[in-house]
């Protein structure tokens, strides 16, 4: 699948994986279609609890459930090969727009269109830095209620990037906004990393890994104005599956919401 990026396969992968077990909160009936024969496989041979990430597309989709009657746009950041656009009839009746790199975009459309599938608004941009964002912005209605949905897309930004990007939505926004984002935990000391340093990383997309504490998400939310609700793993865990988690991977689910109206 040349230059498509591994880990949205995988992510793809276990949803396609766990929409088949009827015990599983997971739901997505076209996931299999963006993942390849050999991913898939790995994923069906992971002995792991449920994964992190699928705990993180539950929250998330249940939130997307909550916010999309009341909105009339939706920004996908880092869509990759999310379905929510084809499989909820809201979402092709108002304003959606996914935003993913070229290749991964380009990739995407060929399997809806292969598949007879609706096609949503794209823009096709990697993500890293203030000029690129303001493009998103160009092609957004800014008098519309909208939800920006960010899963797996704030890990490779910086706390000054995550603060200026909301700062900007409220800026520009005229009606109410909602968030949806995550951010994998600390789990060892916070280094100092140059700005240079961080740009280089960024461009490659799947090395960089942002060091936010859910302290520092509250502070963001208090900077910018919104009101914050903070999942963290075992919550998550608590909340779909009732009982602790055991992983090693940690991560947080920001939502925000700030009402204008």
């Amino acid at each position: 699948m040349g230059n498509i990026s591994y880990t949205a396969q995988l992510l793809a992968a276990r949803r396609a994986v766990e929409t088949l077990k009827s015990s599983s909160p997971v739901r997505d009936e076209f996931a299999h279609l963006f993942t390849a024969p050999e991913v898939l496989s790995r994923a069906e041979e992971s002995k792991n609890e449920v994964h992190v990430v699928l705990m993180r597309h539950v929250l998330i989709e249940k939130y997307f459930e909550e916010k999309i009657p009341q909105v009339e746009q939706v920004v996908m950041l880092g869509a990759g090969f999310d379905t929510k656009y084809q499989r909820y009839k809201r979402c092709q009746e108002i304003k959606f727009i996914e935003v993913d790199s070229p290749e991964m975009i380009n990739y995407k459309i060929e399997i809806l269109n292969k598949n007879s599938l609706p096609v949503p608004q794209f823009v096709k941009k990697r993500i890293t830095k203030k000029a690129d964002w303001e493009m998103v912005l160009k092609q957004c209605d800014l008098n519309l209620p909208t939800l920006f949905v960010g899963e797996g897309f704030f890990m490779y930004q910086t706390f000054d990037f995550i603060r200026d990007t909301l700062k900007s939505v409220v800026k520009e926004f005229k009606k109410d906004v909602y968030w949806a984002y995550d951010l994998l935990e600390p789990r060892i000391k916070k280094t100092q990393i140059h700005q240079e340093s961080i740009e280089k990383l960024s461009e490659k997309g799947e090395i960089f890994r942002s060091y936010l504490t859910p302290d520092e998400s509250k502070l963001i939310a208090e900077m910018t104005g919104y009101q914050i609700d903070i999942w963290d793993t075992q919550r998550m865990h608590h909340e779909f599956f009732g009982e602790a988690y055991h992983g090693e991977i940690h991560l947080f689910v920001n939502l925000l919401e700030r009402l204008n109206q």
